[in-house]
């Protein structure tokens, strides 16, 4: 159980990394300030681009070594 439990976390922990990679480009190319048409458009493919990133890690398989060198404790 606990291993599923891990597994679950580093999941949702990727996740939440590649959302913020997604805003934060955003906002940085923009200086904070990005078009509300465009903010629109993130927004709206937010949950396919995001899928499609994680998909990919997946099939290359760098879940699987990524967090050979780090852990949850770091």
């Amino acid at each position: 159980m606990s291993r599923l439990l891990n597994r679950t976390t580093q999941a949702i922990i990727d996740l939440c990394v590649l959302s913020v990679a997604l805003w934060a480009a955003l906002f940085l190319r923009f200086d904070g300030r990005p078009p509300d048409y465009l903010t629109i458009r993130v927004l709206a493919q937010w949950p396919y681009v995001i899928g499609s990133q994680y998909l990919f890690l997946v099939l290359f398989g760098v879940h699987r070594f990524q967090w050979r060198f780090v852990g949850l404790r770091e």
